[in-house]
């Protein structure tokens, strides 16, 4: 800039008429080396302040020391460093520390208000209050109408090279930057983002204080990372825990929530004993990707479906293979499972639908359900009713016994791909390629209401037991906890990768949701105090 803009750019932020600039203004502008930022930094500082306070400025700005963090700042900006560190020294010590946290942040990251209040944990008043004074000191910049700021690159190389842990906060950045878009978008996942991303370093205490720190300071729901599922920051030489070789398609609970199932393109399944930790045993006999999953209330029984057009059943608990289920003629897409167990219902890309007596291993009886691929299947716990769905973008409501279809449901715009049902059967819910759930009352067929927010195809829903929750996984990467009375969000989970299915643990109020990345995600629930 030259020196005439200089002059129009330090009155303005000093709010002064260019005429009446103190006779200093040309020095101070030397001093700032003629920097728009650093002549906005000094320019804030004095505004409507007295002759002696210019000169005072101009003195701190000639002998300002930044000897203590020259070697972290680059090189070429010290007029502008200088600046910064002067009205950053003019700051409160409290207000210095509100400063010094905004290093987590990554280049071109806004702050939105949510996670200020969590870096800062001070409420929404006092972090709009916090934001609008560093605004008004041009440390920072606007962003967004809610209170939320941003920084400039140079201001990030600034409070970077103040932040006293800086190995840990290498660390802390890496997560934030590979979580920059999940944060953004929904800032109540700060705290699952960085417990999941950051549970790799256990070992730093200084990582983990800033961890333990964002989860005291929550102030919303969130979903809890139980296991380092989530990829670490690159500097990390530990990778997440990957459990498949391949995308998990399926995954099961059973019903006191001390075993679950996961089915894989590698051809697999795991069990996991939840009450003990224990690392997953596999079940391995299909000879092509394993695309569903269904497990017994008690755990004893499991159903799997495979790419080769048969059904497994085994003995998850004992790992034992008990027999195969064959008839279909295409892929086995998916499983359902009576409560007791002795009732199992398949779906295949071929548009049928079959019934089988588990105990005794043997087709009970054949429907075609629909025109097209039947993508997904759901069992009332008695075993009396089922639902289907469909690349036909319905769902088809029956009676077991009768092979009789009670009657269509219609309402999606794209493919149906899951159907999940509440405890008493009375109450379905539907994903759909659409992007949108639906929720259904089956007695009648009436459709209750849609749920949208899903960025892209909805690949799988589990309900609660008692109809009131659900819980959605998406190609959006995203698992998702619905309010089903009010249709609202109440806490999402952003995966690595595509979410491909998910199951819920009343038991344990658990989630667990795999992903096209091969990971299982076991998250649970957190109802921060204060809200």
């Amino acid at each position: 800039m030259d020196i005439a803009q200089s002059r129009e750019l330090l009155a303005s932020w000093a709010n002064l008429p260019v005429a009446e600039l103190s006779a200093l203004a040309d020095e101070v502008i030397a001093e700032c080396g003629r920097l728009p930022l650093a002549l906005s930094v000094v320019g804030a500082m004095l505004r409507s302040e007295t002759a002696e306070f210019w000169a005072d400025t101009l003195d701190l700005l000639r002998n300002a020391d930044l000897s203590a963090i020259e070697e972290q700042l680059p090189e070429g900006q010290d007029s502008f460093f200088k600046a910064v560190e002067v009205s950053f020294q003019s700051l409160k010590p409290e207000m210095q520390g509100r400063y010094e946290a905004l290093a987590v942040l990554v280049e071109d990251m806004a702050a939105p208000l949510p996670l200020l209040r969590m870096l800062w944990d001070v409420s929404d008043s006092e972090a709009r209050r916090i934001g609008r004074q560093l605004v008004d000191r041009s440390l920072a910049q606007r962003a967004g109408a809610d209170g939320g700021i941003r920084l400039h690159d140079l201001q990030l190389d600034y409070v970077r090279a103040h932040y006293p842990e800086k190995e840990a906060l290498e660390m802390i950045r890496g997560a934030v930057r590979l979580s920059s878009n999940a944060i953004t978008t929904d800032p109540s996942q700060f705290p699952s983002q960085m417990v999941g991303r950051l549970m790799t370093f256990q070992e730093d205490s200084a990582v983990m204080l800033f961890a333990n720190e964002v989860v005291e300071r929550a102030s919303m729901r969130w979903l809890r990372p139980l296991h380092a599922t989530l990829r670490p920051p690159e500097i990390s030489l530990i990778s997440p825990l990957r459990q498949h070789s391949g995308a998990v398609c399926s995954v099961a609970l059973s019903g006191d929530g001390r075993l679950a199932v996961s089915a894989s393109w590698d051809h697999t399944l795991k069990v996991w004993d939840l009450a003990s930790g224990r690392e997953p045993r596999t079940l391995e006999s299909h000879r092509g990707p394993v695309y569903a999953v269904a497990l017994s209330w008690d755990g004893r029984l499991a159903v799997s479906a495979s790419e080769n057009r048969t059904l497994m059943v085994w003995n998850p608990v004992s790992r034992y293979y008990l027999r195969t289920l064959t008839g279909h003629t295409g892929p086995v897409n998916a499983v359902a499972l009576s409560g007791d167990g002795r009732l199992a219902i398949s779906a295949s890309w071929g548009g049928t639908v079959k019934v089988w007596d588990i105990g005794g291993g043997h087709e009970l009886r054949t429907f075609t359900a629909h025109d097209l691929s039947v993508y997904g299947v759901a069992l009332s716990g008695d075993g009396q009713l089922a639902v289907s769905v469909s690349e036909d973008r319905t769902l088809k409501v029956w009676e077991v016994s009768s092979s009789c279809r009670l009657r269509t449901l219609t309402g999606h715009t794209g493919p149906v791909t899951a159907v999940a049902l509440s405890a008493d059967g009375r109450l379905a819910v539907s994903a759909s390629a659409d992007q949108t759930l639906k929720v259904w009352d089956l007695k009648t067929g009436r459709e209750l209401r849609t749920l949208t927010g899903h960025a892209s195809s909805v690949t799988a829903v589990a309900v609660t037991a008692n109809g009131q929750h659900a819980v959605s996984a998406s190609h959006d990467n995203t698992v998702k906890l619905w309010n089903l009375e009010t249709g609202e969000v109440r806490a999402t989970f952003t995966c690595d990768t595509a979410a491909r299915c998910c199951a819920y643990s009343d038991a344990l109020k658990l989630i667990v949701a795999g992903d096209a990345g091969g990971h299982v995600h076991f998250l649970r629930l957190e109802e921060p105090e204060k809200q």
